[in-house]
C-alpha cells in the first residue's frame, strides 16, 4: 500500500500575521458568545512536545476540552458563524482529537467543515 505524506509550505510572514488577527478574532468571538470554559491556545511548539498524533502540522492548536465550543463541534449546534469567523482569515480547522482542533491553511479544493481527522 501506498503511503501518503503532505508538505505544506512554510508559513510566511503574512500568513503568521494573519493567523495572529484571527487568533484575537477568535478570541473575542469565544468571548462574546460565551464559549470560552476553559479553552485556550496552544502554540505548535507547545504541541509537539507532547508528542500528540493527530495536528502535528497544524499552524495552531485550540484546545476545548472545557469549552462549550466543544459540544457545539462534538455533538451538534450551529457552528456556521465560527466556520465563517476561521474562513474569513483564509484558514480551517480540523479536530484532532474531541478536545481540540488545529488550524490550517484554506486552499480552494478544501471545505470548511470539522471532522474526526483528515488528511488535506
Amino acid at each position: 500500500m501506498e503511503e501518503f505524506t503532505f508538505e505544506h509550505p512554510a508559513p510566511t510572514p503574512e500568513m503568521l500575521e494573519n493567523l495572529g488577527r484571527m487568533r484575537e478574532a477568535v478570541e473575542e468571538y469565544m468571548i462574546k458568545e460565551g464559549l470560552v470554559g476553559d479553552a485556550s491556545f496552544c502554540e505548535i511548539s507547545n504541541w509537539a512536545v507532547r508528542q500528540e498524533p493527530f495536528l502535528n502540522d497544524a499552524l495552531l492548536i485550540l484546545l476545548i476540552d472545557g469549552s462549550p465550543l466543544h459540544t457545539i463541534l462534538n455533538y451538534g449546534g450551529d457552528q456556521d458563524e465560527f466556520d465563517d469567523l476561521i474562513a474569513s482569515f483564509g484558514f480551517y480547522y480540523e479536530l484532532g482529537f474531541a478536545w481540540c482542533l488545529g488550524r490550517r491553511r484554506l486552499n480552494r479544493l478544501m471545505r470548511i467543515k470539522a471532522i474526526v481527522y483528515r488528511h488535506d
